[in-house]
Order: C-alpha cells, then sequence, then structure tokens
C-alpha cells in the first residue's frame, strides 16, 4: 500500500500521506506543503465505513492550524448496494444540500437506474435529471442514456462488444430538436492475441454526399515482446492521416514501466519532446517518478513540469502534476501501524507526526480529550461530524494522553507525537 507521495515543481513540494484501516481500506489522505522549512497541512480527505462499506467521504481544507470541513458525500446501503448518495457543501456559513443521487437495481444485482436531485429541498420532487442503463444477455452494458426533468432524453449511448467481452463500438446520440440524431462514434480493433491495436473517433458530420460519419482521430497501439511499445496519436485532414504525437515505453528487466517518451513529428521523423522515468530501484521500498526534457523539448535533462501518472491499486490510475514524485510503500501491516492500549483501543500512526486516526466505524465515539502527563488539557472534541481525525500537528514532541468516551465505555491510551 502507498504510504506517502512527495511531488515537487517549479514552486511548490506537496506531500500527501494515507491511513488505512485493518481491512488495507483508505481512511485518511493528508495534504501538506512545505513552506520554508517547516511542513503545514493544507487539506485532508478522510472515509468511514461501516463494516466494508464506505458510508461518509469528508473533504477538509487548513487556514492555519484550524481545520474547515468544506464538503461531505454521504452513503446509504440496502444489503451490499449502495441506493442513496448526499453531498453537502459545507463552504459557506451554512451547510448546503447540493446534490441527492438515488441508485436502483435490476435482479442481478447491477445498476438500471440514477435519479439525481441538484439544490433539493426538505422535499427531493422530480429529479433533475436521470440516467439509465440496460444489459444484453451476456451482463454487457448494452444501452445507456442521460434523460432531462421532463424526461427527454438527452444523449443516448449504445456500445457493441466482440465475442470475448471486450468493447468493438459505442455511438453517441444527441437530442437536436425533437429526436436523437448521431453525435460521435468509437471503433476498436484487437489483434488475434485479443490485444487492443486500433481506437477509431468518428463524428456524425454533413459532407458534399450528405450527413455521415467523418474521421476525427485515431490511436495505433504497437507491441514489441508481449508489451505496449507505443501509442501513436493521429487527426483527420481532410482527405489523409496526420501525426499528432505518440508515447514510447521502455521496460526493466522485470517488466516494470521504466520510462514514457512523448514524441513529436519533427522534420519527417520523431523527436523525442520529454521523457517520464519510473524508478524502480529501491521497489517495493520506494518509486521515484520524474520528467525531463530532451534536445528537442528543451535543455536536455532539465526537469519538466507535467502529469505524472501512477498506479494507486490494481484498478486506480492516477497522476501528479510535478517535475518528480517520490512514492513511498508501506512495509508494515495495518495491525503493525496499530498501537493497541490496555483498554484495546487502536491508535495509528502512533507514534505520528501529529495525525492519528480512529476507526469510529469500530468504535462509537462521541467525544475525546488529549491532555499532557502532568494532566494539562491540550484538546478537545465532540465528535458531532463523525471524524476519527486527531490533530495534534501544532503541539509539541512529546507524549500525551488520550480520554476517548464511546457507548461502549472510556478508552485511555497514550499518544507519542514526533
Amino acid at each position: 500500500m502507498i504510504q506517502s507521495i512527495v511531488v515537487e515543481n517549479n514552486t511548490s513540494r506537496l506531500d500527501y500521506s494515507y491511513l488505512y484501516n485493518q481491512a488495507g481500506m483508505k481512511t485518511l489522505e493528508v495534504e501538506k506543503e512545505l513552506i520554508g522549512t517547516q511542513w503545514q497541512n493544507v487539506s485532508q480527505v478522510e472515509w468511514i465505513y461501516d463494516m466494508s462499506q464506505c458510508t461518509t467521504q469528508t473533504f477538509y481544507e487548513y487556514a492555519g492550524n484550524q481545520r474547515e470541513r468544506v464538503y461531505e458525500i454521504t452513503t446509504e446501503y440496502n444489503g451490499d448496494l449502495p441506493v442513496c448518495a448526499r453531498e453537502t457543501d459545507y463552504s459557506g456559513d451554512e451547510a448546503v444540500l447540493k446534490t441527492v443521487t438515488c441508485m436502483e437495481y435490476d435482479e442481478s444485482g447491477r445498476l438500471s437506474e440514477e435519479r439525481i436531485y441538484m439544490n433539493p429541498g426538505s422535499t427531493l420532487g422530480k429529479p433533475s435529471s436521470s440516467k439509465s442503463y440496460v444489459y444484453g444477455a451476456e451482463g454487457l452494458l448494452e444501452k445507456f442514456s442521460i434523460t432531462d426533468a421532463t424526461g427527454n432524453v438527452l444523449y443516448e449511448m449504445t456500445c457493441g462488444y466482440t465475442a470475448d467481452g471486450q468493447p468493438r463500438q459505442q455511438v453517441l446520440r444527441e437530442r437536436r430538436n425533437s429526436s436523437l440524431e448521431n453525435l460521435s462514434r468509437y471503433t476498436w480493433v484487437y489483434d488475434k492475441e485479443n490485444r487492443l491495436v486500433y481506437l477509431l473517433n468518428q463524428s456524425w458530420q454533413e459532407t458534399d454526399a450528405g450527413y455521415g460519419w467523418v474521421n476525427v482521430s485515431n490511436v495505433t497501439y504497437a507491441y514489441k515482446n508481449g508489451m505496449l511499445f507505443s501509442e501513436t496519436y493521429q487527426y483527420w485532414n481532410v482527405e489523409c492521416w496526420m501525426d499528432n504525437m505518440r508515447y514510447v515505453y521502455e521496460y526493466d528487466a522485470d517488466g516494470l514501466c521504466a520510462g514514457r517518451s512523448l514524441q513529436l513529428p519533427l522534420y519527417d521523423t520523431w523527436r523525442t519532446m520529454s521523457v517520464i522515468y519510473y524508478d524502480n530501484s529501491l521497489y517495493p521500498l520506494k518509486t521515484k517518478v520524474y520528467s525531463e526534457y530532451s534536445f528537442w523539448g528543451g535543455e536536455a535533462g532539465a526537469q519538466n513540469t507535467t502529469w505524472l501518472p501512477f498506479v494507486f491499486s490494481a484498478d486506480n490510475i492516477e497522476s501528479k502534476v510535478g517535475y518528480s514524485m517520490e512514492i513511498t510503500y508501506n512495509q508494515r501491516s495495518a495491525t503493525e501501524n496499530i498501537e493497541a492500549g490496555v483498554t484495546g483501543l487502536h491508535v495509528y500512526p502512533n507514534p505520528s507526526d501529529g495525525i492519528y486516526y480512529i476507526d469510529i466505524g469500530k468504535y462509537d465515539i462521541v467525544s475525546w480529550s488529549v491532555y499532557t502527563l502532568d494532566g494539562s488539557l491540550v484538546s478537545t472534541c465532540v465528535n458531532t461530524n463523525r471524524t476519527g481525525v486527531i490533530d495534534m500537528s501544532a503541539q509539541q514532541s512529546g507524549v500525551y494522553m488520550l480520554r476517548a468516551e464511546s457507548n461502549f465505555g472510556t478508552y485511555i491510551t497514550k499518544l507519542i507525537k514526533q
């Protein structure tokens, strides 16, 4: 699991650190910025779970040492399925319910409809829009549509698949006047090994012969030794395809991506503009991602601020903007990051640099107080916002005592601030 990400660019240095519960699910993201020689809190995102279900996601921002809740998403479930999500804005003087999304499912547990209510009052009334999903015999999405408040279909997308269930074609239509008309079409082509080799984008336009599909852009994928070697992007210019740019990939001996080059067509050949390098030499302890110009992109070896993509988990690709990014991985299990007091209260990480976390989905914590060892009150919190964060960033290093009240009783344990 990712423990921290440090991102540097021309103007700032940002640190993103992460905490996880014992099930390995993210509970907290803390963003800090280096101001002078001191790290200062910028923002936080907190995830609260009931068993394995995320019931609340809360976004916080800092003004000095004060943490303010600015946005929150609460989700209700029916069994394992989310049925209602409420998004509330806390950034103003009063809390404002911005969006309510209600979900329905078919007999197979597949999402069949979403009803979206924008800025609802005390009663939801009619939905502002809705989304519907229709599935084929193989369980794959066959049709997706967006409907306005009056029931008119604004957009409709139909999907086709290969015999292996890979996307083959998507056609998007939009409402114009009183009918749905073609807007765009995507077509996927695969080789004999079922690898994607071509993606075509077309738009519905008027031509000399009447309306028809007109080429817009395409992406060609090439492979070498079973690995993706390049992605080439082209655009349609009246009667022929014109090269736009391409990415070329390199891999290390372990098959991990070692570099991604951005190339542009200059003087009738591909010229490398910049390269994103992936240094996996310290993996699984650390991975470093950094971008540099090449000769054709600027001063060779100079740092280049760009989007630095990385895989956060098996199916979650994210990006940070900067010229370098260092990812540190958690080498300890979740239980090894937790200090259990004699009462069994789990607070982690402990020791910490100032941010601690209690899994309130497990302990129904209603309030807590932190004291020095001589009994002086340092901070207190009545947990009306259902947060598991204990913020001791502004306190000096040392040992403190935490007293937490819950519906199960009183917990007392030590907090060690480094």
